[in-house]
This record gives structure tokens, sequence and C-alpha cells, in this order.
């Protein structure tokens, strides 16, 4: 008997290492895989991040603002901390980590969405973030996904299952055979991408119009993240990028979720750009779909914004 269990234990024993070590290794894999935005977290959380000018938004951040850009137009360093799928709450979170981890930015570009006071219960990407719960901030992030089997996300390996070809992407980026990835330029990526026709397909499935909600909750820690940001002597400026004009048409509130982001500016005396009414959201070939531009609309708006920076700037 004490033979049997003995054997039991040191079986149990190896199988439990073997899994941790498993875990390891996908998880340094992923860090520096080039698989959708890993790369950004593992840079936020190892404190490597160093920037005059940070962006801080949902996927319209993203791929909205090359830095790259900035740098040779403004002439300060930039670095883009927007993430696909996130609301406010989530945006807040993800920037209480940077300034814990990192130095302070000496401005931050907030890239304002008339959907992101919206208190939603799903998270696209959180799977991503999952190699960084170590961090007190992903670890709220990843909770605040309402999924059927939470208890994954505290076992190794197991906790991959969300996304089971990120334990894939891991193993073979540690041997060196993973090449699919696309790298981030100072959080920047790129769709290099012409109109997908998917809001046709969505605008007439559509029995009403689109309705922006605002939640209380999301708003109040809005003003106090503005409030905290101000006090640590960064400055913050808004700005909404150019949305596709039948989008703005088919919205039944675009009005009065702007007129919030006006009073708010107004109230923080933060300096706001609005290019939601632009030409260039009058044109599809700068988009790729009714919210996100494509390179070529980047580069038109980037021009743009950067450029009437520069003139604030000679102003001031």
């Amino acid at each position: 008997m004490k033979k049997f269990l003995l054997k039991f234990v040191l079986t149990f024993s190896f199988l439990v290492i073997a899994l941790f070590l498993m875990d390891f290794l996908i998880v340094e894999g992923l860090k520096t895989s080039n698989y959708r935005e890993i790369t950004k977290w593992n840079d936020v959380v190892s404190g490597k991040v160093e920037t005059d000018v940070l962006i801080v938004g949902s996927s319209r951040a993203l791929v909205h603002f090359d830095c790259e850009l900035f740098e040779k137009i403004v002439g300060t360093s930039c670095y883009n901390l927007g993430f696909n799928g996130t609301n406010l709450t989530q945006q807040i979170k993800m920037l209480q980590l940077f300034l814990r981890k990192n130095n302070s930015p000496k401005k931050i570009i907030w890239s304002l969405d008339y959907h992101m006071f919206e208190n939603r219960e799903q998270f696209f990407g959180f799977d991503q973030l999952i190699p960084f719960m170590a961090e007190k901030e992903i670890k709220e992030l990843v909770q605040m996904n309402n999924i059927d089997e939470p208890w994954l996300y505290n076992f190794p390996v197991a906790r991959f299952s969300f996304n089971r070809k990120m334990k894939l992407v891991g193993l073979n980026n540690l041997l060196g055979f993973y090449k699919n990835g696309r790298p981030l330029i100072k959080g920047f990526i790129g769709e290099d991408k012409g109109w997908d026709g998917e809001f046709e397909l969505i605008r007439a499935k559509a029995k009403e119009q689109l309705y922006y909600k605002v939640d209380q909750e999301s708003k109040k820690s809005f003003l106090e993240i503005i409030d905290f940001i101000q006090s640590q002597d960064i400055e913050i400026e808004f700005v909404i990028s150019p949305i596709y004009y039948e989008l703005n048409e088919f919205a039944e509130n675009e009005d009065e979720i702007k007129k919030e982001f006006r009073t708010l500016a107004e109230t923080y005396d933060i300096k706001l750009y609005d290019f939601s009414e632009d030409e260039i959201g009058r044109d599809r070939q700068y988009f790729y779909n009714s919210l996100h531009l494509n390179l070529k609309g980047v580069s038109k708006f980037n021009q743009l914004y950067y450029y009437s920076l520069i003139q604030k700037s000679n102003l001031d």
C-alpha cells in the first residue's frame, strides 16, 4: 500500500510539474510571438516603454494612430496602447497598468468612440492577456469577461483552452517556427484592406437605428481617471478619428454622445479634435469597414491631425 501511495504521489507530482513547465514554456514563447497584440503587453508589463505621448483607446486607436509617423512629423516619442474590442472601463485598467509599470508620459491622447461608455460583459481579445495574469490589473480585466468556465483561468495549460491556438503559437515560437505574426510598430498595426461590405449587411438586417448607451458608472470612472491624470501633471487630449459618414447617419444619438465629449472637454479644459465628419469619412477608399480606416486612410488622417498639433504647439 505504501509503495502504491508513493508511486501515486510521485506520478501526480511529475504531472503537476510537467503542466507548470509546459505552461511556462507556452507563456515565454507567446511573449515574443507577434501573435495579435501580445508583444505590446509584454513591453508594458516589463516596464520597457519610454514615451512622451501615449495613445489610449479601442481598436480605432490601435489601427488609426501611426506612432512612427507621429514621431517623424511632431518630433516627440509616441506609443500606441490601443487594444481591440475594449470599452472605457477596460481602457482605464490598461492605462493604470501602464502608469504603474512605466514612466509617465507627458501627454495622453485618448481616442474617443461613441460606444466607449457602454458596459459590456464580453471582452473581445481577453485571451491575449492570460499570460500576464500575475498583474492585478490584467487579472481584473480578464475576470470582467463573462464566460461559462472562469475556473479555467487558475489552471496551467488549461487556461489557454479559450484559444487553443495560443498553445501552438507559444511552443512553435519558442522553437523558432512561428512566422505568421505581424509586428506592432510602437504599439500600432495598420490594416491594408479594402472595403469589406459588412456595413451594408448589418444595416439591411437592422430593425431600428443604432443607439449608443451611456453607463453612468463608466462615465464616473472616466471623470476619476481624468482627475488623476491631471493631478500628475500629464496633459490630456481628446480626438475622434474619422467615421464613415453612413454610419453617422445610421446612429440615432450620435450628436448626444458628441455633446457628452464636448462637455467633458470644456469642463476639464481639454483640447478636443473632432474628425468624425471630416471629408475623409465620405470616401470608402479610406476604410475597410465603417469604423476603421485602412492604411491609406490612416496616412491621410494622421497627416491632417499631426500637422494640426504642430500648428497648435506653435500658437502656444
